[in-house]
Order: structure tokens, then sequence, then C-alpha cells
């Protein structure tokens, strides 16, 4: 019987060293290169604008402060969670260090997704794209879009049919960006 016991104890005692061993969150030192803009993200509910990385996963990184125009080079320490929340990511990431930070050129085009509603699903929603002044719109409470001239029928007839599109920008704008039209 004391065989039978000391076995148990033993079965007992790796299974929850087992376990606590695969309780332990897990971290590693990466590099992520940003890009200037932003891209629209999907969660569980709702969508909105997180950063454009070199890995997939990476849309926000904890400490990083993003401004609009820059290439990014930083050193990131990535955290696989042992236990993730049920409705979050089970990776975070936590700047350690920008390693560089480089303007990009302002006649640069880059291309980036609009859409109107915020919340996935039908009932109430809230606008994405939210008029500010007269040629001036605000995308997710984050970034100007300036309308030049010679783009504001192509704008008006975008934001009047709330149609989603693939939309061209440049970084012309103090603080925002520039519309150069709509891609099907």
């Amino acid at each position: 019987m004391k065989r039978y016991l000391i076995l148990l104890l033993l079965i007992l005692g790796g299974f929850a060293n087992t376990i606590a061993q695969s309780q332990t969150d897990s971290t590693s030192i990466i590099e992520v290169k940003i890009s200037p803009w932003k891209t629209l993200h999907y969660g569980a509910f709702f969508k909105q604008l997180g950063l454009t990385s070199s890995i997939e996963s990476c849309n926000s990184i904890e400490g990083f402060e993003f401004e609009w125009g820059n290439y990014y080079t930083l050193e990131v320490k990535k955290t696989i969670l042992a236990n993730p929340p049920m409705d979050g990511s089970s990776v975070k990431y936590n700047l350690n260090k920008v390693k560089s930070k480089t303007p990009a050129t302002g006649d640069m085009v880059f291309q980036m997704r609009l859409e109107f509603d915020r919340y996935l699903g039908n009932g109430e929603n809230e606008d994405l794209i939210v008029k500010k002044e007269e040629d001036i719109y605000v995308y997710d409470r984050d970034i100007e879009i300036h309308i030049p001239e010679d783009m504001k029928a192509e704008w008006r007839n975008f934001y009047e049919a709330r149609k989603d599109a693939n939309a061209l920008f440049t970084f012309q704008v103090k603080d925002g960006i520039l519309f150069r039209g709509t891609r099907k």
C-alpha cells in the first residue's frame, strides 16, 4: 500500500510540476519595423487603427508613442501569455527602446483602408470618418485627412456614398495626411 501511495504522490507531483511550467509566460526580445501609417484592424466587436508592422499580430506596443509619417525600428519585449484573457490576445508587446526613427518623404504615396462603421454587425453604429471642418475629416479619432482642391469632387462622391474603399494618401500636411484618391 505504501508503494502505491508513494507512486501516486510522485505522479501527482510530476503532474503539478508540468502544470506549473505550462502556466509561465514566455518572453523574448525581438526587432519590429513600423511603417509611417496605421492600418485598420478588426477586433471581436469593432474596428480601429493600429500599427502597420513587420509582425502581423503586432498592431499595438505598450509604451510606444507612434507619430504618423515616421518609419521606426524598435526593440520590443514579446510576451506569450500562459493564461491569456478570453477576449484578448495571447501575445503582448512592450517597448524596450526605439532603435531608429526616420521621417517618410513628403511625396511618398501610401494606401490605407477607409471604412465608415466602427462596430461589426447590425444595430447602432459610430462613424469612423467624421467631418471636422470644411475639407478636413478625422479618421478613427486619430488622424486628420485633408482634402486638396483637385480631389474635392472624388472625396465628396466617396463620402456621400458611404462605400468603404482603399484610398491613397501622402504626408504633405503637418499633423495630418493628404487625400490622393480611391482605388476599387
